[in-house]
């Protein structure tokens, strides 16, 4: 059987030997290995974006099959969202390069918008989450998840910040003959301003 391995100078013959060998092997000839890498890259890059339920992948990845694996990740993560994708393949990958994108893009299932850099073996990580907890969350999964091998850097900011926990918790209300006087705490701006007009409504 034919064996072929090697790595290729361009995108071009890549797709080329490639597409050959999957749909033009000469007749007898079997082809029983194969190997053939795409053109080395440097610095190996690697993006994902999240915005407005849409998610654009770029870079490169090591093959057709690590491609699936991304897109497939990205699916997993934001069933309901626009997949873009243009990565191509390129060699020379870091360590642990489909564990890292694997990671982070489950947690972009977390963020309202992201923006994710891969550079050899550097990973800088920037979204945006709905609350301060949900933010904490992402940021030590991120630590626990990407391997070792990838240094990361990472800024999630939110939109809602948390409440502190009150102890104790008081809420007195204080009237005079013209005058009432609302005081203490409320779990909310929204019971804030239901407890103001219920005043208004018995003590007008």
């Amino acid at each position: 059987g034919l064996v072929v391995e090697g790595e290729t100078e361009d995108l071009s013959t890549y797709h080329g030997i490639k597409a050959a060998l999957a749909n033009n092997m000469p007749h007898g000839i079997k082809l029983k290995h194969e190997k053939v890498l795409p053109p080395a890259v440097k610095p190996y890059v690697w993006f994902a974006k999240l915005a407005s339920n849409q998610v654009q992948l770029d870079g490169y990845v090591p093959s057709e099959r690590e491609r699936e694996d991304v897109l497939g990740a990205a699916k997993k993560a934001l069933p309901k969202a626009v997949i873009i994708d243009r990565m191509q393949p390129g060699s020379g990958e870091p360590k642990d390069f489909l564990r890292a994108v694997t990671a982070v893009l489950g947690q972009l299932a977390h963020l309202e918008e992201a923006s994710v850099e891969l550079k050899d073996n550097h990973m800088t990580v920037a979204g945006l989450a709905a609350t301060e907890e949900t933010a904490e969350a992402v940021h030590r999964m991120i630590k626990s998840e990407i391997p070792a091998s990838i240094r990361t850097a990472d800024q999630i900011g939110f939109r809602e910040p948390r409440i502190k926990t009150i102890s104790p918790f008081t809420t007195s209300a204080t009237v005079d003959a013209s005058t009432v006087v609302l005081s203490g705490f409320v779990p909310s701006d929204a019971l804030r301003a239901a407890a103001f007009e219920a005043a208004k409504e018995r003590l007008p």
